[in-house]
């Protein structure tokens, strides 16, 4: 990238924003062989500029992780009430209505959370057989039907798929990965459910 000054190897100078570009070699020998100028005890050499500048970068981390902490923050309080304004222009007639999804082919739609109270249509009338969501585990929770169907343990799900294609073989490995994803995906529900309840 490139300061605003225009000049690649100059260091970029608003606030800590943009990348830090230290001098070129050649430049940074050059300064560390010239004289003193009068009045100065020492010249600031090139190698003390990097040290100088490790506080300025830790500040600058701390306050992007900071900005990130307060970002995610701020989604979270805003999650419900952008939701309860695409809702309400769901209902609205006219032009300011805005459709919950829309069909971009034969096979995709593409829309805002698919609600509980939708799962009849979107499967009986969309023929929806599953989701991919880019949304947070805050937002699809409580209202988004995210279950395992069947709710199988791992060797009950093997043994029906085996019994539908019974050529098929999982081997250990394979079975034990499946086994560490379905404990994952129930403790996590059970701390989900345990934290409901507490809040309810």
């Amino acid at each position: 990238m490139v300061p605003a000054g225009g000049a690649p190897d100059r260091p970029a100078a608003c606030g800590g924003a943009g990348p830090q570009v230290s001098a070129s070699a050649p430049d940074a020998a050059a300064t560390s062989q010239r004289s003193p100028p009068s009045g100065f005890s020492s010249w600031p050499r090139a190698a003390n500029s990097g040290a100088d500048r490790s506080p300025l970068r830790q500040l600058r981390g701390r306050r992007m992780a900071a900005g990130a902490f307060l970002e995610a923050g701020l989604a979270r309080v805003l999650f419900y009430p952008t939701l309860l304004y695409t809702v309400f222009l769901e209902k609205m007639p006219g032009r300011a209505h805005r459709d919950w999804y829309h069909r971009i082919d034969a096979t995709v739609l593409l829309g805002a959370l698919p609600l509980r109270s939708m799962t009849r249509r979107l499967v009986q009338d969309e023929n929806v057989r599953g989701v991919i969501t880019m949304n947070e585990e805050y937002e699809t929770r409580f209202l988004c039907n995210s279950a395992k169907v069947h709710k199988w343990s791992p060797e009950e799900a093997v043994r029906a798929i085996t019994k539908i294609r019974s050529h098929i073989y999982i081997r250990p490995g394979q079975f034990e990965v499946l086994k560490e994803f379905h404990k994952e995906i129930t403790e996590g529900a059970a701390k989900d459910e345990a934290h409901h309840t507490s809040q309810t």
